[in-house]
């Protein structure tokens, strides 16, 4: 793998961590705020297992670095783990299912069937930040446009066929590897990675009609 290469993809997994550290935080505390559903009310609800099963585990593995059997460079967030052989679309890391059952009604929080592990997916704004770093494209352009075309929203333009955080009509979508390789611009992740594909080949172009709004 190139040099380069190698720095982008360790670059790449150091945002990551970031996020799902800032995410997890809140399942560390002994208290977790919860939304209920149908109301505007916040309840509080005690999280004790935070403090029964992640403490032996943190203790246990700073034995194990003081005994020298673990390398000293190892991640502070050691119970997570990034799973490489995710698609490149979802950036996801896999967490123990505990660790997650707070959040388990999120939309990128997805249980991995057979397994008491959990997927949490990086959310579509972050993830286009990451993909425009890792590209060198403009991110401010582009989070602009996905704001004016859909307000950030998976939404269907009443007056054409286009859809997605990055309106985009049918004949465009078919132009694209994604959909050649069976993806549709109705997931989140593969309407972003459309998105980069047609900047990448026709800038703008595609979204023209709400340039008066991403242009200023």
């Amino acid at each position: 793998m190139p040099a380069k290469q190698r720095a982008t993809s360790k670059r790449t997994l150091r945002q990551q961590s970031s996020w799902i550290q800032r995410f997890l935080a809140p399942l560390r505390s002994p208290l977790v705020q919860k939304h209920r559903r149908g109301g505007h009310r916040m309840i509080l609800r005690e999280r004790q297992f935070a403090a029964v099963r992640i403490h032996p585990y943190i203790r246990t593995m700073f034995l194990s670095l003081l005994a020298g059997t673990i390398s000293v460079g190892i991640s502070a967030l050691h119970f997570v783990q990034v799973d490489a052989a995710m698609q490149p679309q979802l950036e996801a890391a896999s967490v123990p299912m505990r660790d997650a059952a707070s959040m388990i009604d999120t939309p990128f929080v997805v249980p991995l069937e057979g397994t008491d592990r959990a997927v949490i997916k990086v959310p579509p704004k972050e993830y286009l930040k990451i993909r425009t770093e890792e590209l060198g494209y403009d991110h401010a352009l582009l989070y602009r446009i996905a704001s004016c075309e859909s307000g950030w929203r998976m939404v269907k333009n009443r007056r054409s066929t286009a859809y997605g955080y990055f309106q985009i009509i049918d004949g465009t979508e078919r132009m694209t590897p994604q959909y050649k390789s069976g993806r549709r611009k109705t997931d989140p992740y593969t309407n972003i990675e459309m998105a980069l594909y047609l900047y990448g080949k026709q800038g703008t172009i595609p979204w023209l009609a709400s340039r008066h709004c991403w242009s200023r």
